[in-house]
C-alpha cells in the first residue's frame, strides 16, 4: 500500500492461490488492499496471531472452512483454546476487552530448554493474570494490534466470527 498498486500490477499474480499475514494480523484497510491488488479479489487472505513464544500459529482462519473478516485472525486453530479475561483472571463476556491467553497446552508448546531446566522454569514476563502455566499475551488494543511494544492496551473477545478489533 504504501508504495501504491505500481509494483503488484507490473507481475503475473494469477498463479497465487493463498495470501497469508504472519505474527499479527494486519488492518481492514491493509486486508482489503491485499486481497483486492495482490489477490486480485479471489483468494482468501489466512490472517493469522502469534507471538514467538507460542511456537506456532495460534489464531487464524481456515481456507475454506472460515468465514474471512478484515482485521480479524478469526479464531483459535485447531488444538488451541483461547480467550479474553479480566486482570482476576474471570472470563470476559463477547465484546469486552481484556487479556488474551492461552489457557490451555497447545501442540507446539515448549516444554523445556535444551540442557537448561532451570532457565525454562524462571518467569521471563508479567505473571498470567489467571494461573500459572497460561501464557498471557502482551495486552493490546485487540488481537490483531497484539504485540511487545503496545504494552498498555487490552485484547478483544470475539465479535461475530471471530475475534476482532475493537
Amino acid at each position: 500500500m504504501k508504495w501504491g498498486d505500481e509494483f503488484p500490477d507490473k507481475h503475473d499474480l494469477s498463479s497465487i492461490r493463498v495470501l497469508g499475514t504472519v505474527g499479527e494480523p494486519i488492518n481492514p484497510e491493509a486486508w482489503l488492499w491485499y486481497r483486492r491488488r495482490v489477490g486480485g479479489d479471489r483468494v482468501p487472505v489466512v490472517d493469522t496471531w502469534w507471538q514467538t513464544e507460542t511456537g506456532a500459529i495460534m489464531i487464524s482462519p481456515l481456507p475454506g472452512v472460515s468465514n474471512l473478516k478484515p482485521g480479524s485472525a478469526s479464531r483459535p486453530v485447531p488444538g488451541v483454546s483461547a480467550r479474553v479475561v479480566e486482570e482476576s483472571g474471570k472470563r470476559v463476556e463477547r465484546g469486552g476487552g481484556g487479556y488474551l491467553v492461552l489457557d490451555q497446552p497447545w501442540p507446539s508448546m515448549l516444554r523445556d530448554i535444551y540442557k537448561d531446566h532451570e532457565r525454562f522454569g524462571r518467569p521471563t514476563g508479567p505473571a498470567s493474570p489467571t494461573r500459572a502455566g497460561a501464557l498471557r499475551a502482551i495486552p493490546s488494543r485487540s488481537i490483531s494490534s497484539a504485540t511487545a511494544a503496545r504494552p498498555t492496551k487490552t485484547a478483544t473477545s470475539g465479535c461475530g466470527d471471530g475475534w476482532t478489533t475493537s
